[in-house]
């Protein structure tokens, strides 16, 4: 039995596609040693985002800022659950709960303006942060 310089060629190939898609499947990271990232894409209105603190469980993380005329940034978090929220300076925010791990990439989030009532019937403003 004879094998073709293709045939040997395609075998390897298949083996190593194998590895690689296993290696995925196992929680390996494309680009190894990165971290998950969460990002929060404040382009709705940067006026009133942009220079706010990012917390995330609580400490913070960073402040938005724009780079050229992209208005969003990038967090690193480690694996697990995290709660992300933005401090600013006249409204409360809702926090956020993410899961963040291997092979799932980074997590976008994109804070917007709700209103709802309270218990006074009063109409409350907050950040709410979707996924």
């Amino acid at each position: 039995m004879k094998l073709s310089a293709a045939k040997m060629y395609f075998a390897l190939m298949v083996f190593g596609l194998t590895i690689f898609v296993g290696y995925l499947l196992s929680g390996g990271d494309l680009v190894p040693g990165s971290k998950p990232t969460v990002v929060i894409n404040f382009g709705m209105y940067p006026e009133d985002f942009e220079g706010c603190q990012v917390l995330i469980d609580g400490h913070p993380a960073g402040e938005l800022a724009r780079f050229g005329n992209n208005f969003r940034t990038a967090f690193e978090v480690e694996d697990g659950d995290h709660l992300i929220e933005i401090a600013h300076p006249e409204y409360a925010c809702e926090p956020a709960s993410i899961t963040a791990g291997r092979g799932l990439g980074s997590v976008t989030l994109v804070p917007d303006f709700e209103s709802r009532l309270t218990a006074d019937a009063k109409d409350e403003v907050y950040i709410a942060l979707r996924l």
